[in-house]
């Protein structure tokens, strides 16, 4: 298991960290999970899907998450919607590490310190 703190020896990947330092530290990590990437939130396992651009030089990973993850996840209920048919929660690694879990409509929380994630 490797942590984005780990790739980045130590506070370097935490909120106001540089675009292209960002961009670089997750080269290895999109390399190497082209279609899925598998991490760990808190103690919680989800599975995110790549999402290329049409010419494959961006990447974003998007997966679905239960209520009850995003809870865990985020310690509050705050931001879901009643009807999840709709609008279900989600969580997006972004290509150049930015994590932000939806809840999902318009509210998201970001995480300011990727610390709290691990690539399993």
């Amino acid at each position: 298991m490797t942590t984005f703190n780990e790739l980045t020896q130590g506070n370097q990947f935490q909120s106001g960290t540089n675009e292209a330092i960002r961009t670089e530290v997750m080269q290895p990590i999109i390399a190497a999970n082209p279609e899925i990437i598998r991490i760990r939130v808190k103690g919680i396992s989800l599975e995110l899907t790549a999402n290329w651009s049409k010419s494959r030089k961006s990447v974003d990973y998007f997966g679905n998450v239960t209520s009850e993850q995003y809870q865990k996840i985020t310690g509050t209920a705050f931001g879901l919607k009643k009807d999840q048919k709709k609008s279900s929660p989600y969580f997006h690694l972004s290509g150049t590490g930015r994590c932000t879990i939806h809840a999902g409509g318009n509210y998201y929380e970001e995480f300011r310190n990727n610390s709290e994630i691990e690539i399993l």
